[in-house]
């Protein structure tokens, strides 16, 4: 898939189309995506697995409020372990690594390629 540099950034959705999964709600996904993964979920689906798709295109605005939102501790933050920690009692480069460790900085994110 090649994506200008608008759409690897978050900043464009003309590389995305709105698709239904088999149980899900409308998600933009890469229009290269679409139909090989609505293979697999049905697939899948037929060999009595349940897959389930969370989440799709976000765009750089999205993935900025989540990013900011967990730098000021108004989203939870997690260890490589899986542990929530306080980003408040943290520097802000502990508070950076941390929330690296699980959320990509906008503009970087693959969920901007959808």
């Amino acid at each position: 898939m090649k994506l200008n540099w608008r759409e690897s950034m978050g900043l464009a959705e003309s590389h995305l189309i709105t698709e239904t999964f088999i149980g899900e709600q409308n998600l933009l996904v890469a229009i290269e995506v679409a139909k090989p993964l609505q293979a697999l979920l049905s697939a899948a689906n037929q060999d009595g697995l349940s897959i389930r798709v969370v989440s799709g295109f976000r765009s750089f605005d999205q993935q900025l409020t989540i990013w900011n939102e967990k730098w000021q501790g108004f989203r939870p933050v997690y260890s490589r372990h899986g542990r929530p920690l306080n980003v408040l009692n943290l520097s802000d480069i502990e508070k950076y690594k941390a929330i690296s460790l699980w959320s990509a900085l906008p503009g970087y994110s693959r969920h901007h390629w959808g």
